[in-house]
């Protein structure tokens, strides 16, 4: 709530996620949106970058890595009546409803992180150059190290997707 009676917000907010608790249907709808947001990735591993425009040869970080990870945690936390709305704290949730393990959480926790570290970094050197932040990222002027470990947190999205994919879309068939 930004303003206004928090009661209300209380209110809608409780009856929202008790209505997604174990609703098969929303769930797997919710999943099968979801995961139209893949990471950039190609079938040999390669980052698949924008071929023209604007953002040529770019990864946009945001929409393909940051946001898979917080659909796959409010999924889980909608699975469960959950009223978190950190994606850190449904990951935590998930793993204490046992509908996610540990080391999984752990591997989305860290994936979460390091992706919105190097998208904080590169808003901060375009505010430093006077340029408009984005979320466009060039992976050629990574340090390879950086890129083998983008490659990691990418393979990370993509296993949780896999996992959500088999957990919850049977509501669609």
């Amino acid at each position: 709530c930004v303003y206004g009676d928090q009661s209300l917000f209380d209110d809608l907010q409780a009856t929202v996620c008790d209505a997604a608790r174990g609703n098969e249907i929303f769930l797997a709808n919710l999943t099968a949106n979801a995961l139209k947001l893949t990471p950039p990735m190609g079938f040999f591993k390669n980052f698949v970058v924008e071929h023209s425009g604007e953002h040529k040869n770019t990864l946009d970080v945001k929409l393909r890595g940051i946001m898979p990870i917080n659909d796959i945690a409010r999924i889980y936390a909608l699975s469960i009546g959950s009223r978190q709305v950190h994606t850190l704290e449904r990951l935590q949730e998930a793993v204490s409803s046992k509908l996610l393990t540990l080391k999984d959480s752990r591997n989305l926790t860290d994936a979460h992180e390091f992706i919105s570290r190097l998208r904080l970094v590169h808003q901060g050197e375009q505010l430093r150059d006077g340029v408009k932040p984005d979320n466009h990222l060039n992976p050629s002027t990574f340090s390879s190290l950086s890129r083998h470990q983008l490659r990691d947190a990418f393979a990370v999205v993509n296993n949780a997707q896999s996992a959500l994919r088999v957990k919850f879309t049977h509501g669609l068939m």
